[in-house]
């Protein structure tokens, strides 16, 4: 019949076309060496396991696998378009303190300032509650650095 088993794409029910078109908008202003993307990721003992596989209909599929979550490291990176610009690995999940140390002391010194379109001038992060640490925001803007949440606030 042409269907065939596919991956959904999810998108979120909090999604707002207009607030969407209105970052892009304000983000237009901007030339690209400016732009520096901030998040974190995780891994830990089941990051890496397989959870598709192909076999027979009718037949059950199986393969051992981590059931205990290990050591689990965190990576605060600032991406550029030439490439990682500032990174910072810990053990644990980043808490605000964390953030905070490794924003400004890792990632701080790339910043450039917005006014005289320096590289790295304007920082996007998503809206993690860690991410709105008033000492992160206000060392951000003591640089001359303009701040957008991808929800579309901004500093």
């Amino acid at each position: 019949m042409g269907y065939s088993r596919r991956k959904l794409n999810l998108i979120a029910r909090q999604r707002n076309d207009w607030l969407r078109a209105e970052f892009r908008h304000r983000m237009a202003q901007f030339d690209t060496h400016q732009l520096l993307f901030i998040d974190e990721s995780s891994k830990d003992e089941r990051t890496f396991q397989r959870r598709y596989a192909r076999g027979l209909k009718g037949s059950r599929i199986s393969t051992k696998g981590n059931f205990t979550r290990g050591t689990r490291y965190s990576v605060l990176s600032a991406i550029s378009v030439e490439g990682v610009i500032a990174s910072h690995t810990i053990v644990g999940a980043y808490d605000q303190r964390q953030f905070e140390f490794a924003m400004t002391s890792f990632v701080l010194p790339h910043v450039g300032s917005v006014a005289r379109r320096e590289k790295c001038s304007v920082v996007i992060m998503d809206n993690c509650a860690i991410h709105t640490s008033n000492d992160v925001i206000t060392a951000l803007t003591d640089q001359q650095c303009k701040g957008f949440f991808e929800d579309c606030g901004y500093f």
